[in-house]
């Protein structure tokens, strides 16, 4: 990581070259919205606690589930970690924990030997276990309750190859025409570790791309009011684009009904970085007949398993 700040920059101006020379010069505001905009991407992906971060993902059975570097461990960290650190206890759908008094421990930046974990999905967020450059949390997936393990010294952050973006073209934003649901629906989307999410989905996006009338659901991220989500995946997906499709975010419709849709602002899912996300697959209705050469390429590096 002590070359990345060079080598973001090295990147952003690879990209701006790439663009100047067909850009016009009304679009050069607009161009440098986006690099920054990647730039900012690049370093989000590639944090202490980015995706690039996750180290693991168990799921708990009933009873004690022991941690700690030993391969013996019902959960398995990093070498880093004392061989045997500590358990959890998982009962009546809570989770408490039991640390060795000399693993040094924390939960909440607090030195512990036991305390109970507030999961992911409480108001205040998770409680943080870490020991060292490792920390995990408490995780629920619709009937499954886990662990989440991320390492700053994850050798997938270490060796992040930086990010791959199709080049600039204002032509991939677009106007769309917001159709409100008489009735907000409920549309439940599969993920890749079997489980069901369900989003709430206000109405739909209809729009011109590449010549083509296309529409999108668009969704509410849990927890979020302000921005409108779109699960989508087009006819790159799988060739020079991640295969299970990409995501989108976009301001609320305005008072006219009207929403900017800006491809290249498109992202990949975190299941392109790691094998440790629990992504959702996107809906059938929002395969694009067409290609968007905007936004985010498939991940240039490898993927350490």
């Amino acid at each position: 990581m002590k070359h990345f700040v060079a080598i973001t920059a090295i990147l952003v101006g690879i990209l701006m070259l790439a663009v100047s020379g067909c850009a016009k010069k009304d679009d050069s505001a607009y161009i440098k919205e986006i690099s920054e905009w990647q730039a900012k991407r690049i370093k989000g992906i590639s944090a202490e606690d980015g995706w690039l971060s996750l180290a693991g993902l168990f799921w708990l059975k009933p009873g004690e589930n022991t941690f700690g570097s030993d391969s013996a461990c019902a959960i398995v960290l990093p070498k880093s970690v004392p061989a045997h650190a500590g358990s959890l206890m998982f009962k009546d759908g809570k989770v408490s924990l039991t640390a060795a008094k000399d693993a040094g421990v924390k939960v909440d930046d607090s030195l512990r030997i036991s305390a109970d974990l507030v999961p992911d999905t409480a108001d205040k967020g998770p409680s943080i276990v870490k020991i060292g450059s490792v920390t995990f949390f408490v995780i629920i997936r619709q009937n499954l309750i886990g662990v989440r393990v991320k390492d700053t010294q994850e050798p997938n952050r270490l060796n992040f190859a930086g990010l791959k973006f199709f080049p600039v073209d204002p032509k991939w934003k677009v106007e769309a025409k917001f159709e409100k649901y008489a009735t907000p629906g409920r549309m439940a989307v599969s993920t890749v570790i079997g489980t069901v999410d369900t989003f709430l989905c206000p109405g739909e996006v209809s729009f011109n791309l590449a010549g083509k009338d296309l529409r999108l659901v668009a969704m509410m991220e849990p927890g979020t009011d302000d921005q409108l989500y779109f699960m989508l995946s087009d006819e790159t997906a799988g060739k020079e684009t991640y295969g299970a499709g990409r995501q989108l975010y976009s301001a609320l419709p305005d008072s006219n009904n009207n929403v900017t849709l800006d491809f290249n602002k498109t992202i990949n899912w975190p299941c392109a970085y790691t094998p440790f996300a629990t992504c959702p697959l996107g809906p059938a209705k929002n395969r694009l007949p067409v290609r968007i050469e905007a936004g985010e390429m498939n991940y240039p590096g490898k993927v350490v398993k």
